[in-house]
């Protein structure tokens, strides 16, 4: 032991496992631990909280993807500036207005309401160069303007114009 460093030195124990640990934890399960691969079916585990009949979503509707797809043909209403993310991706902030009808509980009800819509990447640089006034079919889902929002705009991951100024 050295003198100047008493305190700071210690009796050093083995360690000792019961069993080896695996190398990447691949086979842990529940909480804390990683997520297995379950893109082609359904996990050994029930869903946390259990008590419904065991079925997933995704095995309800066949791929979890389609549980948020959202199509709407609307007016380009307004644009914001072209920007950039830290990590240099292109964001276009857009407004869109959509007049049309929907069936509801066998009624007939005439819709016109305002939307945001955020479109990233090459679909944000094609967006930028639309006119306002023209009518587009946007394609995307729907999620929080960002991680700490809770306000849903439209995330456009595609769109067609169908007739412009």
């Amino acid at each position: 032991m050295r003198q100047g460093h008493a305190r700071r030195t210690r009796a050093r124990v083995p360690l000792q496992r019961r069993r080896s640990a695996a190398p990447d934890r691949r086979h842990a399960q529940g909480r804390n631990r990683p997520v297995a691969d379950d893109e082609g079916g359904r996990e050994g585990r029930s869903e946390e909280g259990g008590g419904g009949t065991g079925v997933g979503l995704s095995e309800r509707s066949g791929v979890a993807s389609d549980l948020n797809r959202f199509r709407l043909r609307a007016v380009l209403i307004e644009k914001a500036a072209l920007r950039y993310t830290p990590a240099g991706l292109p964001v276009l902030e857009a407004g869109f207005r959509h007049a049309g009808t929907a069936v509801e509980a066998g009624v007939e009800r005439e819709l016109a309401f305002d939307l945001t819509a955020l479109a990233l990447g090459s679909v944000g640089e094609r967006l930028d160069r639309e006119p306002l006034g023209a009518e587009i079919e946007l394609a995307g889902f729907l999620a929080p303007r960002s991680r700490r929002s809770s306000r849903i705009v439209l995330h456009v991951t595609e769109y067609t114009r169908i007739s412009g100024v």
